[in-house]
């Protein structure tokens, strides 16, 4: 008797699975994990070590490794000891020990995988599992690598355009914080001490210095509890459901993360259609690598509808706000009988148009920030100078 967790879409995909891998189900029950506390997760994230980041980026690319030491002949498990023995980080070593083992103790690739838990997910272990049971496991793994790959860059090219704007947005922040804290008091003090009225802007813009100067803390602290708010509040799925559905009306944005989406979640299923797995579990697991909670939870409904019988593109559409190009493009796809190709196709149209709509929407903020700025400072110096010329105009 052995007690285990394992990711499906729902109890009949848990049984085929194990099943297939000899084992008899007895008892299976849905689990409901809950998040971790706030407190748990900084908990988490201090007790991991500092290399935990290069190490996970380095099991990432097991994917890409295997295939290759695959494809050049080289049998599975010893592939697994030459990665072992490549591993630059010991926990990434550590992990590729214990999938070698396991595969040399007669279980198969996706079953080792599925072994570790939150390590590889639904997505990675339906693709290996596919592979094994046509024999193509090498060009499986190799389909894996390059879906992480071409997603991967390019969520590494929309991040390194917003880079600029993020420090430029940052620094302008704590050059205007640092004139109305250290410089606008001075001025105000020097003003008083004139005994003069002053103009109404640049009684504004000293009471504002003010508000900043001697309640900084309390807005610091407002601002910390209301991300800690937040962050709990959207913890709960089905507040992240409604808070993403509603994100995807935001101006800008909302069509942005919808190409995101769109394009990920056409990858993902010409990754896995081109590799054997059947179009409901193709389309369920495909649901889960999108980051829009709302999203994924229509395609799992879409995914539930094509179980049953129904239409695939009249599914899709139906689940979520998506480009007509993705419906149109699935719908040549089943006539056609090219599904997994023309998916392909459309990711790779909906990739171009998010980076280029991305690097766009960079462009127009970068200026943006700099005037933004720039007019905040040009209203300090403006409140000086209209007070500093209304005292010299009075003592003339």
């Amino acid at each position: 008797m052995i007690e285990g967790q394992m990711e499906a879409p729902d109890r009949a995909s848990v049984a085929r699975a194990l099943h297939q891998h000899a084992y008899t189900p007895i008892r299976i029950s849905e689990g409901k994990e809950a998040p971790p506390a706030i407190a748990e997760r900084l908990r988490r994230w201090l007790s991991q070590p500092i290399g935990d980041g290069a190490a996970q980026r380095e099991i990432d690319r097991l994917p890409e490794g295997l295939a290759a030491l695959l494809q050049a002949g080289v049998p599975l498990d010893e592939a697994l000891a030459i990665l072992v023995e490549a591993a630059a980080r010991p926990e990434a070593a550590a992990l590729f020990k214990r999938l070698r083992d396991r595969v040399r103790s007669g279980r198969p690739l996706s079953a080792a995988m599925a072994a570790e838990g939150r390590r590889f997910d639904g997505f990675a272990i339906a693709l290996a599992e596919a592979g094994e049971a046509g024999g193509r496991l090498d060009t499986a793994l190799a389909a894996l690598a390059a879906y992480r790959t071409r997603t991967r860059g390019l969520s590494d090219s929309v991040r390194g355009a917003l880079v600029y704007p993020m420090v430029l947005i940052g620094f302008g922040a704590l050059s205007v914080i640092a004139l109305m804290i250290f410089v606008i008091p001075e001025f105000e003090r020097l003003f008083r001490e004139g005994g003069r009225d002053l103009p109404l802007f640049t009684r504004a813009v000293f009471g504002v210095a003010g508000l900043l100067r001697d309640w900084m803390w309390l807005l610091v602290v407002l601002l910390l509890a209301g991300g800690w708010w937040g962050a709990r509040k959207l913890a709960d799925s089905a507040i992240r459901r409604r808070f993403d559905r509603h994100r995807l009306g935001w101006p800008l944005y909302g069509r942005l993360r919808l190409l995101f989406d769109s394009e990920r979640l056409a990858r993902a299923l010409a990754a896995l259609l081109g590799n054997g797995v059947d179009l409901p579990r193709a389309l369920a697991l495909a649901g889960r690598t999108l980051g829009n909670q709302a999203l994924a939870a229509g395609i799992a409904e879409a995914a539930a509808k094509v179980r049953q019988g129904g239409p695939l593109p009249q599914a899709i559409a139906e689940s979520g706000p998506w480009p007509p190009a993705l419906t149109r493009m699935v719908r040549v796809g089943l006539e056609t009988g090219r599904l997994a190709a023309l998916c392909g196709e459309a990711a790779e149209i909906f990739g171009r148009e998010a980076e280029g709509r991305a690097k766009r929407l960079v462009a127009l903020l970068e200026p943006t920030l700099i005037i933004a700025i720039g007019g905040a400072v040009a209203a300090i110096i403006l409140a000086v100078l209209t007070a500093i010329v209304g005292l010299n105009a009075l003592a003339l």
